[in-house]
């Protein structure tokens, strides 16, 4: 039965909503003793219930496909002889990876097709900024972190200031219950032993729909937390919150000081804000120039490459390298 509707040309594929509804359905239909799916169109044959797994695995390379065309398309539609350069080290990369499935180095979060979706103009999420964060934390501590005189903490994931905006979201949060979260224990318990000047640098959500920059400066008594976005927002009030809780847990005897508005480009669209966060973070690091209007497309492409290049292990360009250093 699958044979004859696989050679036939006429055939088409559910919708991904009615294929969710048929398979919802399907569970009681078996229990019900049926064995197979009335296939309605030509050549009009019943069909085995495995039918329902090869029509999922067809709409993600249908739309797997539509999404790299889609990404290639805006690439090649980018103004400057920069960015068409960038264009064909884009074509280059994509002909040595794969279209779909999990990313090798990037743990079990991010699909390739999720990649391609760095080069759209579309918000990105939680699994782009974690891609990009362990991208860029893995390289910096390979090829700068060791020359560096500074103790610097980059956490390869949200995981940290998430972790500080739940807890604080409680209506009452007793400081015992921090130490139950192994993630804020951890980083606490390093730094309340530390004999010198510590950083971190992370990235975290501002409901609804934005990604910011934050940066804690450890040192001389004082805990200073920084925070920067593209549309240069005041810190989100949970984040915060937590800061506070986690410092006076960890560091009783430091001042706290919260801070927004740390020094980072204005976005000019609703969806840029994740490429300017990393942009930012890479200024305060590195020295990167700033984000602006003008080279928005370059930053989107070359953070894809940095990910990209990172997993199939393509020559890679210096993290400071991309855009000119400041001054």
């Amino acid at each position: 039965m699958l044979p004859s509707y696989l050679t036939s040309p006429d055939h088409t594929l559910p919708s991904c909503t009615f294929l969710t509804k048929l398979h919802a359905a399907a569970g009681q239909v078996m229990l019900d003793g049926h064995v197979s799916i009335k296939y309605w169109g030509p050549p009009n044959i019943y069909l085995p219930f495995e039918a329902l797994g090869f029509w999922y695995e067809l709409l993600s390379i249908v739309k797997a496909k539509a999404t790299w065309k889609s990404a290639l398309r805006w690439v090649g539609s980018t103004p400057s002889h920069k960015n068409k350069s960038l264009a064909a080290h884009v074509n280059s990369i994509i002909q040595s990876a794969f279209w779909g499935g999990l990313i090798p180095k990037l743990g079990h979060t991010v699909y390739v097709s999720q990649m391609a979706e760095l080069l759209l103009t579309l918000l990105l999420s939680s699994s782009h900024m974690d891609a990009m964060l362990l991208c860029f934390c893995a390289r910096y501590e390979e090829e700068v972190g060791h020359q560096s005189g500074k103790k610097i903490t980059l956490f390869p994931t949200i995981l940290f200031t998430q972790c500080l905006a739940y807890l604080a979201s409680e209506d009452t949060v007793s400081l015992d219950q921090l130490l139950e979260n192994p993630v804020l224990s951890t980083i606490g318990n390093f730094v309340a032993t530390s004999q010198q000047d510590f950083y971190i640098t992370t990235v975290a959500y501002w409901p609804e729909n934005h990604w910011g920059f934050v940066m804690i400066t450890i040192s001389g008594g004082c805990v200073q937390a920084k925070w920067g976005d593209g549309l240069h927002k005041k810190v989100p009030l949970m984040l915060e919150r937590g800061i506070k809780l986690w410092s006076k847990r960890y560091l009783p005897q430091h001042i706290i000081l919260v801070e927004s508005r740390f020094p980072c480009a204005s976005q000019t669209d609703s969806y840029f804000c994740g490429i300017v966060t990393m942009n930012a973070l890479k200024h305060h690091i590195l020295g990167n120039l700033l984000w602006t209007g003008a080279t928005r497309e370059q930053h989107h492409i070359e953070q894809f490459l940095t990910c990209m290049e990172f997993c199939v292990n393509k020559q890679l360009l210096p993290l400071n390298g991309d855009m000119q250093a400041a001054s």
